[in-house]
């Protein structure tokens, strides 16, 4: 566990912590509303390049 220090800001500094708070919360939502890094967003279907390969595949006569 890590250190605690307890604060006693006069009422400026207050403020401008609470600033930070609000900002530092905004970007955190902000943030968690992002896809994973390297997902690629499809809207639910596959890219025309990945759906092309799989219904073109060529078919060996020895599959029949």
């Amino acid at each position: 566990m890590g250190r605690r220090y307890r604060l006693h800001p006069n009422r400026a500094q207050e403020q401008v912590l609470t600033r930070w708070g609000h900002a530092a919360r905004t970007l955190w939502n902000i943030a968690l509303e992002q896809p994973p890094p390297g997902l690629a967003v499809t809207s639910g279907r596959r890219p025309d390049s990945t759906a092309a390969s799989l219904t073109t595949a060529p078919v060996s006569d020895a599959d029949n």
